[in-house]
């Protein structure tokens, strides 16, 4: 006899707002396929997504398949209105939209749940498009008969990886074997595998978790994939094992999706242009989940020589510059001593060392001034001529008169000079030392973002040694004398006293040392894609997802023959949250480039997805 278990999770995702709507399995939190590996080759796999009123801001809930050019299949409890299981209210179409790699975001225009549902059984909804889709093959369904114990299954879903965390919104697919519900659900409405140790390698041995809702259970029968099941709850409260994971059968509640999508269950293909996954049909995909090992060592090489070159250079040029206030160095500066110790420091920033630990440049600086950049060469080059404009910036600062050609007569003037200088000087190496080493750490996911709290404190620090290092050696009369020789730069000329130079100074090498270290960018800047467009393509389209939680927000910006910014491009996609599609037809041939463009959150893993049809 088959009984139902005591209560048991369903595999729904909850953000902020869906608590308005489904309110009674508001402790699950939407996860990811358990042990599974990232795709972008299940097109037909989609997120079911709350929205705003004016589809700008969406929010991740559950997954979902495409069985018609119109019709999406997702779980009852998904979309049941205020959590009310029994009746299941009346779902707001309007509050929903899905999302799918290869096509975009789509409006819903009707939502039927089976009126069989009951908390449990029958746990599945048809939801129909506003209209209908092209270029994606729908998967058809399960009309065969049920699963059964022993057969092979393929799952997918945007679920996280673990009942603890927090990683709903990339696409993820792994393999299970159908086992008996082991009276935990009841059968064949539900049909189930177990979830158990010992676990294989990442795609083997899988899961689904909170937010995998309504998302595909795969079996072939013998002709190919169809949609023999829509993941519905759970044993395990954190999705380990073990776990009996069970989906809605599809065979069994074939005839309620049958009698909503009609014909439409038929299409065997979708649209006019070509379909994924069929000659004519480009696809150019990235992922992001954090700055990886590679990455991280790339860029902490090339952080590590630049850093160093700028510093070598400031100080080469300040000794330059207090030799010729000193009469024994005759300017300007470089002179030739001082511009050969340079170049052997712009050496170090060598590019066949770059090549070697940096292959892939462009995905290693996405940001800063060096963005673009494709090879090595070009990359020393950038790096060297950045460093050269932030140290003539920071030496303006430093100095009253940065460009002297004679001595200062007066030695307690020169005295002064020269504290300013190093007292600034030194402040504006810790300050660049310290960002770079946060910079690393952000890098590999140990701060969230810099300058952290230590990294502060260690600014302090530093910066509190800047005005006791000038009074030592200037009087307020002596700050004057010195502005009226000339002026120092970043707006500290004018000023009057010691106390108000060091607060200028410090200021002013904040600015500075900021614009330095963006060079490289951060574990939360833009990335940038190039990709190629064949002549006669009939559309393109880009689509964007990431994890979807706390303050993430990422915007995606195409143009052809450059890369975007945020404010020069040809199209762009800037909803609230993590979920972007950009749709053109008859893109103009050549190559392109999409620029991802975070605005809120640190480190925000994502998909990148970028189809071409014929």
């Amino acid at each position: 006899m088959n009984t139902v278990a005591p209560p048991h999770r369903a595999r729904l995702a909850f953000p902020l707002l869906a608590l308005l709507l489904v309110g009674r399995r508001a402790d699950a939190v939407e996860p990811r396929i358990v042990n599974g590996v990232p795709t972008q080759q299940r097109p037909t796999t989609g997120v079911l997504l709350l929205r705003n009123a004016s589809f700008s801001a969406f929010f991740g809930i559950c997954s979902g398949t495409l069985i018609g050019c119109q019709h999406f299949v997702t779980a009852g409890h998904c979309v049941c209105n205020g959590g009310d299981f029994a009746t299941c209210g009346t779902p707001n179409p309007a509050d929903f939209a899905v999302y799918l790699q290869h096509v975009g975001l789509l409006a819903v225009s009707a939502i039927d749940v089976n009126p069989a549902y009951d908390g449990t059984s029958s746990d599945v909804s048809v939801l129909t498009l506003a209209a209908p889709i092209a270029g994606v093959r729908p998967t058809k369904l399960n009309t065969t008969g049920n699963p059964t114990a022993g057969m092979a299954g393929s799952i997918a879903g945007y679920g996280v990886t673990d009942g603890l965390s927090n990683d709903f919104g990339i696409l993820r697919q792994g393999s299970v074997v159908i086992s008996s519900c082991g009276g935990f659900f009841p059968e064949p409405d539900m049909t189930c595998w177990t979830f158990d140790a010992p676990v294989g390698p990442p795609g083997t041995d899988s899961d689904t978790c909170f937010g995998d809702s309504g998302g595909p259970l795969f079996v072939d029968f013998g002709s190919g994939d169809v949609l023999a099941g829509a993941t519905a709850a759970g044993t395990s409260g954190n999705c380990r094992p073990t776990d009996i994971s069970d989906d809605t059968n599809i065979f069994q509640n074939r005839t309620f999706i049958q009698s909503i999508g009609g014909a439409d269950l038929s299409s065997t293909s979708c649209g006019a242009i070509t379909q994924v996954g069929d000659p004519g049909t480009t696809i150019t995909t990235d992922e992001f989940h954090g700055i990886d090992r590679d990455a991280q060592t790339c860029r902490a090489l090339v952080r590590k020589r630049y850093s160093a070159y700028a510093s070598t250079e400031l100080k080469l040029m300040q000794a330059c510059l207090d030799g010729v206030d000193e009469g024994h160095v005759s300017g300007p500066c470089p002179d030739a001593a001082t511009a050969s110790r340079i170049a052997s420091a712009a050496a170090r920033v060598d590019p066949t060392v770059l090549g070697i630990r940096c292959p892939a440049v462009p995905t290693i600086l996405p940001a800063g001034p060096c963005a673009g950049v494709t090879d090595a060469n070009g990359l020393a080059t950038c790096l060297l001529a950045a460093g050269d404009a932030q140290v003539t910036n920071l030496l303006d600062v430093e100095y009253a008169n940065a460009s002297p050609s004679t001595p200062i007569a007066d030695a307690d003037l020169l005295d002064c000079q020269e504290a300013i200088a190093k007292a600034t000087g030194t402040y504006g190496s810790s300050r660049l030392k310290a960002l770079a080493k946060c910079q690393g750490s952000e890098d590999k996911g140990w701060v969230t973002s810099c300058p952290d709290a230590n990294t502060t404190a260690r600014i302090g620090t530093a910066a509190a040694r800047v005005q006791p290092t000038i009074e030592a050696k200037c009087t307020n009369a002596q700050v004057q004398m010195l502005d009226t020789m000339a002026t120092f730069g970043d707006g500290c000329s004018g000023t009057t006293s010691t106390a108000g130079l060091a607060t200028c100074e410090i200021a002013a090498h904040d600015t500075e040392v900021g614009t330095l270290v963006s060079t490289l960018g951060d574990a939360s800047s833009p990335r940038l894609v190039s990709f190629t467009i064949a002549p006669g393509t009939a559309r393109l389209r880009a689509t964007l997802n990431g994890i979807d939680a706390g303050v993430n927000d990422i915007d995606l910006y195409l143009k052809q023959g450059a890369p975007p910014t945020t404010v020069v491009f040809d199209s762009k996609s800037d909803n609230a949250g993590v979920y972007e599609s950009i749709d053109l037809p008859t893109p103009t041939a050549g190559t392109w480039y999409a620029l991802v463009q975070p605005f809120g959150g640190t480190n925000v893993p994502f998909q990148l997805t970028i189809t071409s049809f014929q």
